[in-house]
């Protein structure tokens, strides 16, 4: 059931009824409460910000992943979230800590989408080391590499069980 167009149902009586098409900000069936769902994604927006690493922990916190991105249908799903709670700047588990300019999501995963903005990744800026990815807002809810103690709100993934 999309996040976007779901039809919402209750039942009486043991007869399904069926309302009006609405839009709705979450289906919470498979995803945990709090957590918007679309698809196979259960994807949860901080309200805090806090630092790349205390990022990662805190989604290992909600047994789930910094944000990794494997296909345009889920950069579009989660720019939209972000778009739509109108943060700027998002942390993902996207990083090159152990070698430069080789980026993997934080499981080790290789990338096999990509998204960064025109540009970047730069690995430069305000701070000589850019090695942590966010979504930025600025650069149409595309990639920037940036500098990893940098206080960014952050998403959290995991899949639908």
């Amino acid at each position: 059931m999309s996040w976007q167009n779901a039809k919402p149902t209750a039942t009486a009586s043991g007869k399904e009824a069926t309302g009006a098409t609405v839009t709705v900000a979450a289906v919470v069936q498979e995803c945990p409460n709090n957590w918007l769902h679309d698809g196979s994604l259960c994807v949860w927006v901080s309200t805090e910000e806090a630092v790349w690493w205390s990022a990662w922990e805190a989604c290992k916190t909600l047994d789930s992943h910094l944000a990794f991105i494997e296909s345009e249908r889920d950069s579009l799903i989660i720019a939209g979230i972000l778009l739509a709670r109108g943060v700027n700047s998002s942390w993902i588990g996207l990083n090159d800590l152990e070698v430069e300019s080789s980026f993997h999501w934080i499981d080790r995963e290789p990338v096999s989408y990509s998204n960064f903005a025109s540009g970047q990744p730069s690995g430069r800026g305000d701070h000589a080391d850019e090695d942590c990815v966010a979504i930025s807002s600025d650069l149409g809810y595309k990639w920037d590499d940036l500098y990893c103690f940098l206080e960014l709100r952050f998403v959290c993934r995991k899949d639908v069980n």
